[in-house]
């Protein structure tokens, strides 16, 4: 780590290269020009400055030449003529700019905080009506049972083989969610190296009969998808079961944890289903 900022190599060079212009070009109080300059790099750069921070630090002073050549008169009549006024001018220019550049970056960050406020406490998104075991062989054979106010639709597990359920997902807000996927670790049935594994997730496009309450599964999904302002999709789940069941015991899911971007941003929503969703042993095929 150098001492000072002036023992950087590119502060080196530049102090040579204006050594230099300045013997080319001599200049009535020459000394005083590279006194200025040495003062300012000397304020402007700490010790550990990157090579990045020195190089941008002398691209605003500007080239040796172009400083001896404003020393030397080749500049208009308003123009400062003393070293000193010169060296006021150029970092002038400096702060300008710095404060221009600055201006702008508190705008931009002006607009994300003003959409964050705007966008972020307006809602998160629903569970809509319609559900349903997504292949027909667990639908056709699912049972549901209630106790306590809470309700259960449970099916065989067909280990090693893909099963899956959907729902429709409502956009409450005045704004388009985008369901992006899920987070690791809010699913403890999925994310369980003995559980459920592949877990795959897609969104509908638009069909009517799904906005009205519908549920259909001849439809496209993609993911990410788009939920628009008060419309419903259905968010179709679906893994490749690999537990290993013993009869009666059963594996279930009554939440939905998603990445959601709303506009600049992204959140996770965790949206509790009406009812859990379970898988029961006795598991047959392959399970680990």
């Amino acid at each position: 780590m150098s001492s000072t900022g002036l023992d950087h190599p590119l502060v080196r060079e530049y102090l040579d290269e204006l050594d230099t212009a300045l013997h080319r070009r001599p200049v009535q109080h020459s000394s005083e020009l590279m006194v200025q300059i040495i003062s300012h790099l000397v304020d402007a750069l700490s010790p550990d400055a990157s090579a990045e921070d020195v190089a941008a630090i002398l691209r605003q002073l500007g080239s040796p030449a172009d400083l001896v050549a404003e020393a030397k008169g080749s500049i208009p009549t308003d123009t400062p003529t003393t070293i000193a006024g010169i060296v006021r001018a150029r970092l002038a220019r400096v702060r300008r700019r710095t404060w221009i550049i600055a201006g702008a970056a508190c705008l931009v960050v002006a607009t994300a905080v003003a959409t964050y406020i705007a966008v972020i406490p307006s809602g998160s998104l629903q569970l809509a009506g319609q559900g349903g075991w997504w292949y027909l062989q667990d639908g056709n054979h699912e049972i549901d049972t209630q106790a306590d106010n809470a309700r259960q639709s449970t099916i065989r597990i067909r280990s090693g083989q893909r099963q899956g359920f959907a729902v429709g997902i409502y956009n409450p807000t005045n704004s388009t969610q985008t369901i992006l996927g899920r987070p690791l670790g809010l699913n403890p049935a999925w994310d369980n190296p003995n559980g459920p594994f592949n877990v795959q997730l897609g969104v509908s496009v638009f069909n009517l009969d799904v906005d009205h309450g519908g549920f259909i599964r001849n439809i496209r999904f993609t993911l990410p998808g788009a939920i628009p302002p008060h419309q419903i999709r259905l968010l179709r789940i679906t893994w490749i079961s690999s537990a290993c069941l013993p009869k009666g015991a059963s594996q279930s899911i009554d939440s939905l944890s998603l990445r959601v971007r709303i506009g600049w941003f992204t959140r996770t929503e965790v949206i509790p289903l009406d009812q859990a969703w379970a898988l029961a042993g006795p598991s047959h095929g392959r399970c680990t």
